[in-house]
């Protein structure tokens, strides 16, 4: 597939909605809690975001690249379906997982047009340790900040300092855990953008299609992702400094853990699993029930719509076209 304005347009809008949708989930809580400003938090997250796609996304990206096997205009027909999915998720204000819907789209592509045996094997494949790596997203993120709230928590209050650089301190915590959460973002998410694009651009690095992908990221959570950040900070359950602080160590951790690995994962779901964590510890009547259904709600429902849009549409644009 040559190079066109179209797939670029395509893959950028992609990537703005991903901002916009998964921006709260990264410096959210330190928004909403007034510790820092949304502009700069918008700043730090898109360099780090840039910073984590250049380095470390490739694997990711690999993992993506190997489960497309659409020809031709497929990769279009993926990201369009991606993104539409997104946009009505993100209008609804609803943080969803965009890994979960480029994934739904790509099943939906691969299924209309049919699998050729010997591939059979290695999506599926891919497709089996994704799930397995989606339900244990935020039950690792919430186990990790569980932890990180009893070791850091420990470790404050035995700090011979006032209440003021304590204070201080956790608010130093936060843009340090928010910059290292957004780079792990860049290393797992960047993948949603480009890895269906590199087999169709072979003459392209990848690495520069990572930043390119990762700049659009950077983009959606500047230009649009105000509504979300409030939505996740202090949405679901009302959130301290302190307590957004090991809510976001433990989103990066598991979200950087799976990028390594390979594994594209939600930051939504990392994200509100660490929510949940410090929720069993204070005291889960304080979870907003109603709100957290919808987010349950639309994280079942985002893969099975991408899933419908793509092969619909692979089947009127592209499978009619190819029928003897």
């Amino acid at each position: 597939m040559p190079f066109s304005f179209l797939s670029a347009g395509i893959g950028a809008s992609l990537g703005l909605s991903l901002g916009a949708n998964d921006g709260g989930n990264l410096f959210g809580t330190a928004v909403a809690t007034r510790v820092i400003s949304f502009r700069f938090a918008a700043l730090l997250a898109g360099i780090a975001i840039i910073a984590g796609a250049y380095f470390q996304g490739g694997d990711a990206i690999e993992t993506i690249q190997q489960m497309t096997k659409a020809p031709g205009n497929g990769p279009l027909i993926i990201v369009s379906s991606s993104c539409i999915t997104i946009i009505i998720m993100t209008l609804l204000q609803l943080p969803v997982s965009t890994s979960q819907s480029l994934v739904g789209a790509i099943m939906g592509v691969t299924i209309s047009m049919g699998i050729a045996p010997g591939e059979t094997e290695i999506i599926f494949d891919h497709l089996l340790k994704m799930i397995f790596c989606w339900i244990l997203t935020p039950i690792g993120s919430g186990i990790i900040a569980m932890v990180c709230y009893y070791c850091v928590g420990a470790m404050l209050n035995n700090l011979p300092v006032s209440l003021l650089t304590r204070d201080k301190l956790i608010r130093s915590g936060l843009i340090a855990v928010g910059t290292y959460s957004a780079y792990a973002f860049g290393v797992n998410n960047t993948a949603n953008v480009v890895g269906v694009f590199v087999d169709s651009y072979p003459n392209i690095n990848p690495r520069l299609l990572a930043v390119l992908g990762a700049s659009s990221i950077a983009l959606g959570i500047f230009l649009f992702g105000r509504g979300l950040m409030e939505t996740i900070g202090a949405g679901l359950i009302r959130l301290d400094g302190f307590t957004a602080l090991v809510v976001v160590m433990g989103e990066a951790v598991t979200l950087h853990f799976f990028g390594v690995m390979g594994i594209p994962v939600s930051a939504s779901q990392a994200v509100v699993g660490g929510v949940l964590g410090i929720a069993l510890i204070r005291g889960p009547e304080a979870i907003d029930g109603k709100l957290l259904k919808n987010i349950f709600t639309g994280w079942l429902t985002t893969p099975l719509i991408s899933f419908i849009l793509a092969a619909a549409g692979y089947s009127l644009l592209i499978g009619n076209n190819t029928t003897p």
